[in-house]
């Protein structure tokens, strides 16, 4: 529909049509200063805000959108000039995500703002990432013989000298030897190697050191195309400069920055990147023994088969390294691209078969986080969830834990509610109203750089249009109200009310 209009209309008309309809009802603005008007609102009743520049790229668009119009000399001339726009659109985005900082320091204490990382880096770089760590990956299980899920010192030995070279000269402090790295590992203190302390031997953006010891490139189980190149090597360097740079600047301003997940062929290098800043920033102390405040928030999506365990593997990793795991937890956005690739690769599904299997996904996750918050591990959790269900069963959970029981609590017990802009009010103000935590996603840009986030809420939220009925009975609700001076029941059943010790939310599920 909305390429037939940019073909009847042109562009102009179709980008005006789209701001007074859904840009104006899903989007808080088109620059961090109006964004911050929206929050000033939204704080007036007790809702927080999210700032959530909402520039992002895919492998397709991107490939379109920087393709210069230089008549390059040959294939490399190409790629530098590609590789130029893209460090410029890079550099553009974390301009607008510091400003934007700024904004929400000024707009509120401890407040978040949101990223995501195909805005700030080359999605075929963030690609190439991912391969990276799903080679490394395989290279683990290929060792781990016994498939147990931690590797002996003699599997170890055996598969580094199945796969990979010695030299005479080698020594204990030569990289990537295998002396060198028994000598870094814990395994020659009886301990078996897991595959938590394996990703520490191995910086993705160094693994051609390792790859260039493979004995048969192509039978090794870690071929040399999963390794970044040099020139990739150095522009993924610098693209965690700049995300570094910016979980400092909001460090030092004491806002929260928040990772979006993104689609699944750029989410394990995602997940490198975020695991790195939160044990970099997220630090249980100060170097002068005071509690310190976490600083980045990771994202799991519950509809992916992966998530219960990948969860666990970070909760551990977190408590191993002495860092706190704080993290948004949603079902996700991209099932219909994820499935559709999956069937054109001829590869399962990421994405779990029915519904009912993610809202079970879900309420695991979190019952697990809600367990380690329990546990006073320093862990924090944004449950951003327009399902009924899922938010009653977490306040449900969160009391039968006596996290929040007091309403005197509620703010700083490290539990959050997040609800998009323009979707299911309802329940961010019901919790605003009931003491608890509750946020709203305030997404901002131009018109054309929200369209991936606009298309998303009608294909991936269609079930949402329900919700219009709904919000529509509140609202005839309370307008009868108002008009007659009494209350009227909904005809969708939707009030808030009070059951227990907890508010109790009846209506639409989405």
């Amino acid at each position: 529909l909305y390429k037939a209009a940019q073909a009847c209309l042109g562009s102009t008309v179709t980008e005006a049509l789209v701001r007074e309809t859904l840009f104006r009802h899903f989007c808080a603005g088109e620059t961090s200063e109006e964004v911050s008007f929206a929050a000033q609102k939204l704080s007036e009743v007790g809702v927080g805000g999210i700032f959530d520049y909402a520039a992002e790229a895919d492998l397709a668009q991107e490939a379109s959108a920087s393709a210069p119009a230089a008549n390059s000399e040959s294939v490399d001339d190409l790629a530098s000039l590609l590789e130029d726009a893209s460090e410029k659109i890079g550099e553009g985005h974390q301009r607008v995500l510091r400003n934007c900082i700024d904004e929400v320091a000024n707009a509120s204490a401890n407040g978040f703002a949101a990223i995501k990382l195909t805005g700030l880096c080359d999605p075929q770089l963030l690609e190439r990432v991912s391969e990276s760590s799903l080679g490394l990956q395989h290279l683990f299980q290929s060792f781990n013989a016994s498939d147990s899920g931690a590797l002996t010192v003699q599997e170890f030995t055996d598969g580094y000298d199945k796969f990979f070279r010695t030299f005479p000269e080698d020594t204990a402090e030569t990289p990537y030897s295998k002396e060198n790295l028994l000598r870094r590992s814990r395994i020659r203190e009886g301990k078996a190697l897991d595959y938590i302390e394996w990703t520490d031997l191995f910086p993705l953006e160094d693994l051609d050191k390792l790859a260039e010891r493979c004995r048969a490139m192509e039978t090794s189980p870690f071929p040399l195309k999963s390794c970044l190149r040099a020139g990739e090597a150095k522009r993924f360097r610098r693209f965690k400069e700049r995300l570094s740079s910016l979980a400092k600047h909001a460090e030092d301003n004491g806002v929260r920055l928040v990772v979006d997940a993104e689609q699944t062929y750029f989410q394990p290098a995602i997940d490198y990147c975020v695991l790195d800043l939160q044990r970099r920033f997220n630090a249980k102390t100060t170097p002068d023994g005071r509690r310190k405040e976490p600083v980045v928030f990771h994202t799991y999506q519950c509809y992916l088969r992966r998530t219960p365990a990948v969860l666990a593997q970070d909760l551990e990793r977190a408590h191993r390294y002495r860092f706190n795991l704080t993290a948004k937890l949603v079902r996700g956005a991209y099932m219909v691209t994820e499935r559709a690739l999956a069937e054109k690769r001829g590869v399962p599904s990421p994405i779990h078969d029915t519904i009912e299997h993610t809202h079970t996904c879900y309420n695991y996750c979190v019952a697990t986080f809600l367990d380690s918050i329990q546990q006073t591990s320093g862990a924090e959790i944004m449950i951003a969830s327009h399902n009924q269900d899922s938010i009653e069963f977490s306040l449900r959970e969160m009391h039968r834990r006596g996290i929040g029981r007091d309403l005197s609590e509620r703010q700083h017990c490290g539990v959050y509610f997040g609800q998009l802009l323009g979707m299911a009010d309802h329940l961010t103000f019901g919790l605003a109203a009931g003491g608890y935590a509750a946020l709203k996603y305030l997404p901002f840009g131009a018109v054309g750089q929200t369209m991936p986030y606009l298309f998303r809420r009608g294909q991936e939220n269609s079930c949402l249009l329900g919700g219009v009925s709904h919000d529509l009975g509140l609202i005839r609700s309370e307008l009868l109200r108002r008009l007659l001076g009494r209350d009227v029941e909904s005809p969708v059943d939707s009030d808030l009310t009070e059951g227990g010790d907890y508010p109790v939310m009846k209506g639409h599920n989405s």
